[in-house]
């Protein structure tokens, strides 16, 4: 007894992390009493306080983070301590939860790991109501400076890794404490979303669906502030659907294809097809273009499998919607293929994979013009919006300056102006730039002229200072990783060792206060069109939807086709057009 009441008494003062680890696991080594799991709670209050009070000082924060870790191993495993003071971790742990509604001095990443050490949560063990607070004010703050801290790439990296750190601990919290009959895992997965915490979010959709019931999906659930076990099943569901969706929105179409495998049976099955397809057509423009085209017969074949398996899951448990897939993927899968190594002029490659799968295959000239003739009348093409050739790559500084003051000429020098950029997901960076006005477009060739000094201040005197202009708008659709990728493009610059590292983390983009996000706007005006893509959208304002076969292109290649080329101009001009529409 001695030994915990010294512990309790000194937890309440201490504040030097390895004094406070040594002292629990004396403790922890016989102690099995009420007092004994006091003295470990008011031990972890300690440490929560401690890891927000140092956690931009040094490695406290992170020393705490590893103290409190190591304890709710051990802790957890001693079943004698954990069970005679199960009653009092509760009590302790509801009383912190209820100080971190209004208060930010209390870390919940340290917090988590004190309801991991006694095993509370998925149970009545803390009211959902006390849980769903703290997590909310966390997520609060996250939610206030979003948008600035990822349109604006002056605030410092320190910034965003504490918002990281302190949204990934109430991520966790609620993963262990599962509040799901009074808070939706839609509304934390979007908050991970734009901060990349891509596992964090998976990791809610885990917990959300094991905590969910056995029962069939409402066709109509309401809007209910506390979830009925209908609606809990139904939210656990639509953040599965919302986390595969933003990866497919973002081109990371094999995150997307990884998520809808690993969480299936958790709502995965209404995007897996459609995951696969993206990620099998991407995978083949990439390998034919490398000349790797044993690799196409395999990505086929997975596609075969995904349609397979979720049509036998379908006969048994029930249709689940695919959003945006052909009709038939398997036969879609096969003509993409044919069609890029047709254009690779890999004619024998063409005749072989046809055979393969018994398919019909004459390489005819005049049906070939013919189908891409049916397909022009079908999508909105280049030259039904823009005169003149497709823009070529603009690969030099001097060719940048000249199409940059093309761009800006009178009437049309404050724009609006669109933009999109291109990108392979296994390389840093973007690969293409795309800026257009309402009546010309832009393609540039972003690592070459980042490969070079010249190419760095032509960047930023040209696009580093438009994007950052106040009296023109730069209109991007969904445009969150569109930024990230031009930010993370590597650049050739010079080192000066006496400025701050933090104004050379993006050396050509200045900052991004023209940028509008024209999928808000679209939201806004249209609720119809609310997170609708660009194709989608396109299609309502102009009739006819985008082209999307070449997104899945290899980006990084040179030279892009001319099919690459029109398709990466148009998507910069449908911005600038949508933003006019919208605003019309």
């Amino acid at each position: 007894m001695s030994n915990s009441t010294n512990l309790y008494s000194f937890a309440k003062e201490e504040t030097d992390v390895a004094k406070l680890q040594v002292a629990t696991e004396k403790l922890q080594l016989g102690c099995t009493c009420e007092s004994g799991a006091l003295a470990l709670s008011l031990v972890f209050g300690a440490l929560s306080l401690l890891q927000t009070h140092y956690e931009n000082i040094d490695n406290l924060g992170l020393d705490a983070k590893a103290a409190a870790s190591a304890m709710s191993s051990t802790t957890s495993r001693n079943k004698p301590l954990r069970h005679s003071g199960r009653h009092i971790s509760i009590a302790v742990l509801r009383s912190y939860l209820i100080h971190a509604t209004h208060t930010d001095l209390l870390s919940l990443q340290i917090l988590n790991h004190f309801a991991k050490a006694f095993k509370l949560g998925g149970d009545d063990s803390i009211e959902d109501d006390i849980s769903a607070g703290a997590i909310r004010h966390a997520m609060r703050h996250v939610e206030k400076s979003n948008d600035n801290i990822l349109m604006d790439e002056e605030v410092d990296n320190n910034q965003l890794n504490l918002m990281k750190r302190r949204i990934s601990g109430a991520f966790a919290l609620a993963c262990q404490l599962q509040p799901w009959t009074i808070l939706s895992p839609e509304t934390l997965v979007e908050a991970a979303i734009p901060l990349e915490l891509w596992h964090a979010a998976e990791d809610i959709c885990i917990s959300a669906h094991k905590a969910s019931p056995e029962s069939l999906l409402p066709q109509n659930p309401s809007h209910e502030t506390i979830y009925s076990q209908e609606l809990q099943k139904y939210n656990a569901q639509k953040s599965v659907e919302r986390l595969i969706d933003a990866a497919i929105e973002d081109r990371m179409y094999r995150r997307a294809d990884a998520l809808a495998t690993s969480l299936y049976d958790a709502g995965g099955r209404s995007r897996y097809v459609e995951a696969r397809f993206n990620h099998a057509c991407e995978t083949i423009s990439k390998v034919i273009y490398r000349r790797q085209i044993p690799i196409v017969d395999k990505q086929i074949e997975r596609i075969d499998k995904a349609v397979a398996k979720v049509q036998q899951d379908e006969s048994k448990y029930g249709s689940a919607a695919q959003p945006s897939i052909p009709t038939d993927p398997s036969q879609e899968i096969r003509k993409y293929a044919i069609e890029k190594l047709e254009q690779a002029g890999d004619i024998t490659s063409a005749k072989r994979l046809a055979s393969v799968f018994g398919l019909d295959y004459v390489y005819d000239e005049r049906a070939i013009l013919l189908a891409a003739a049916m397909r022009r009348r079908r999508y909105l093409q280049f030259d039904d919006v823009l005169p003149g050739a497709v823009p070529s790559l603009v690969t030099t500084p001097q060719e940048l300056k000249y199409v940059f003051s093309r761009l800006r000429e009178e009437p049309l020098r404050h724009g609006p102006f669109g933009f999109d950029a291109e990108w392979d997901e296994e390389t840093q960076g973007a690969a293409v730039l795309q800026l257009a006005n309402a009546k010309m477009a832009v393609l540039i060739d972003v690592p070459a002229l980042l490969g070079t000094e010249d190419g760095v201040k032509a960047m930023k005197s040209t696009v580093g200072t438009l994007f950052n202009c106040t009296d023109s708008v730069v209109a991007g659709f969904a445009c969150r990783q569109d930024l990230q990728r031009l930010r993370a493009s590597p650049s050739k610059v010079r080192e000066y060792p006496e400025r701050a590292e933090s104004h050379h983390r993006h050396p050509w983009l200045c900052g991004t206060r023209a940028v509008v996000d024209v999928q808000s706007l679209v939201g806004t005006k249209e609720p119809k069109l609310f997170k609708a893509g660009l194709s989608r959208v396109c299609q309502h304002y102009f009739g006819k939807p985008l082209d999307k076969a070449e997104q899945c292109s290899l980006w990084s290649g040179r030279p892009l086709s001319e099919h690459q080329q029109a398709y990466a101009a148009l998507d910069a001009w449908v911005c600038v057009a949508i933003y006019q529409k919208v605003n019309e």
